[in-house]
């Protein structure tokens, strides 16, 4: 909000095929309208629960929107030092969309009456008669559940937010004399992550080619591995 940083547009586009190559810079007021930070419309009821008037009041940012961060780096070999490290080029915030309806299609449907994606569609609630030769109980409920990944709410590039980071204390809750700065954080990776995607051809991610969980996390582990077997042969003889 100060104008210390610049959000880019993690949207697809023509010109930015995967959202986070930091092309289309986003507005202020676009930034916190992904955060939930924008206006919200607040109504006033009579006595009879009837509306009587309504206005917008602005609605503060809250860090509880913001669930986990994303970072995309480059793993480099410097040739000149021997040194193979990665190079953080952006941070996204990543935060779970709220979708209206989303919670009336997490419920228990009768497959062959109603499609929960389908906003026309009619239950099928045509009377049957049941006589004793054909005595059919009727099939139980599927539980449709749908589940929305945390998606990035705008990138940051990083070299440029580091003059912002290095200003910013860490405290941390086992020594509150480290003074660490939140570059410091990213820069020595004092942080836990998986990873959720490799540079490939088909610009594909582990969850696209990878559907049970622990597998993810199998593949994730397969790639770290690599990076540390390529950086351990270096030095083998």
């Amino acid at each position: 909000m100060n104008g210390e940083l610049t959000a880019y547009d993690p949207t697809p586009t023509k010109n930015d095929p995967n959202g986070d190559s930091f092309k289309n810079v986003l507005t202020k007021e676009q930034v916190m309208a992904r955060l939930g930070g924008d206006s919200v419309l607040v109504e006033e009821y009579n006595e009879n629960n009837e509306v009587i008037s309504s206005r917008y009041e602005k609605r503060e940012f809250s860090g509880e929107n913001v669930v986990k961060f994303r970072i995309k780096e480059d793993w480099i070999f410097d040739k000149q030092r021997g040194v193979f490290e990665p190079r953080i080029i952006g941070i996204a915030p990543l935060i779970t969309p709220q979708i209206p309806g989303l919670s009336d299609i997490n419920t228990s449907v009768t497959p062959s009456n109603v499609d929960p994606f389908d906003p026309f569609a009619v239950s099928n609630t045509a009377e049957t008669t049941e006589t004793a030769e054909d005595n059919i109980q009727p099939a139980a409920p599927v539980t449709t559940s749908i589940e929305v990944d945390p998606t990035p709410a705008f990138w940051i590039y990083f070299p440029e937010a580091r003059h912002v980071f290095v200003n910013k204390e860490v405290v941390t809750r086992n020594n509150d004399a480290t003074g660490l700065s939140y570059d410091d954080v990213f820069v020595k990776r004092i942080f836990s992550s998986y990873i959720v995607k490799q540079s490939n051809p088909e610009d594909l991610r582990i969850k696209d080619y990878i559907k049970e969980d622990i597998e993810r996390l199998y593949e994730s582990e397969r790639i770290k591995k690599a990076l540390m077997d390529f950086e351990q042969d270096l030095w083998s003889y």
